[in-house]
Parts: structure tokens; C-alpha cells; sequence
């Protein structure tokens, strides 16, 4: 059971491309954050369920195999309880937009 706010700290990765969720889970680990992975959006869906604290942010590769990024969002959305959670999708961005991006979010409450 997840609570109703985001932890700063948490970000989730969900992307089909395994060298990609390795690279983003070593460049957020090394700026601090605790960071989850999934594969496709029926696995983050199945994640978001699972951990003990809402992610702040998630950062979402849009054309994934089983759940894709869109349909992720609408699941998302229509879900109260996963409101405060923030969804920016990442693909072709910079190492540096992505740190960027997360401290952005996750330093604002």
C-alpha cells in the first residue's frame, strides 16, 4: 500500500530499453535519489502498487511493448491517488535535462 504524498527522493524509470534503465538508475542514484525501474507501463503500474511511498517523479519512455507510455498516463490519471506523482517523458533528453528536470521536481513540494 502506497501513502497519498510523493517522496522528494524517489524517482521510477519505466522504459523497455534495458541499457537505457541502467544509465538513468546510475546518473539519479549518483545525484541522490532512490530509484525503481520498470520495463513497460503495466510493470510500473504494478511497481507504483507496490512500493511503500509514491515516487515523486517518473520518467516515462512513451513507446513501450504490453502498456506504452500513454496508456500508462491514463491509468495514472485515473487514479486520485497517485495525483502528486510527476510524469515527464524522456526520450532523446541529456543526461544533464534529466538531472535537471529532477531536481526541478523533486525539490518542489
Amino acid at each position: 500500500m502506497t501513502s497519498a504524498t510523493a517522496s522528494a527522493s524517489v524517482v521510477v524509470i519505466v522504459d523497455n530499453d534495458h541499457g537505457a534503465r541502467v544509465r538513468l538508475r546510475a546518473l539519479l542514484e549518483g545525484a541522490g535519489y532512490a530509484v525503481f525501474t520498470a520495463s513497460d507501463g503495466a510493470a510500473a503500474l504494478a511497481l507504483l502498487r507496490s512500493l511503500p511511498v509514491l515516487p515523486r517523479l517518473v520518467l516515462l519512455d512513451p513507446r513501450m511493448p504490453i502498456m506504452d507510455g500513454w496508456q500508462f498516463l491514463d491509468a495514472k490519471r485515473a487514479d486520485p491517488a497517485w495525483q502528486s506523482v510527476a510524469v515527464v517523458m524522456h526520450k532523446k533528453m541529456s543526461d544533464s535535462d534529466i538531472l535537471a528536470i529532477a531536481e526541478r521536481i523533486c525539490s518542489t513540494s
